[in-house]
């Protein structure tokens, strides 16, 4: 289940910039498959939950102003299939 945090972050105004940013870098193209013909997700490639315990983030201000969260190198474009399949490995396969 999502956080509420999470959601405050996806659907804010600074997100939906950044989240245009990343599909630009990637050239609306998936990280994974190269398909560019529907919705793409920005992913982070490193879970927000670790970023958050690793940099002692513990809420929406801290999160919002941890710059490394915006960099576009640490986030990665995936179609809704490769998302879904690189998200149940990560369920199935956990560090």
């Amino acid at each position: 289940m999502r956080s509420n945090i999470y959601r405050s972050l996806k659907y804010g105004f600074k997100y939906k910039n950044f989240r245009k940013k990343v599909i630009k870098h990637y050239n609306n193209r998936c990280s994974v498959c190269g398909k560019t013909d529907e919705f793409m997700t920005v992913h982070h490639k490193i879970p927000l939950r670790d970023t958050k315990i690793l940099y002692s983030l513990n809420n929406y201000n801290q999160i919002k102003k941890c710059k490394l969260l915006w960099k576009v190198d640490w986030h990665t474009l995936l179609c809704q299939n490769c998302h879904r399949l690189l998200e149940e490995n990560d369920k199935n396969n956990p560090i």
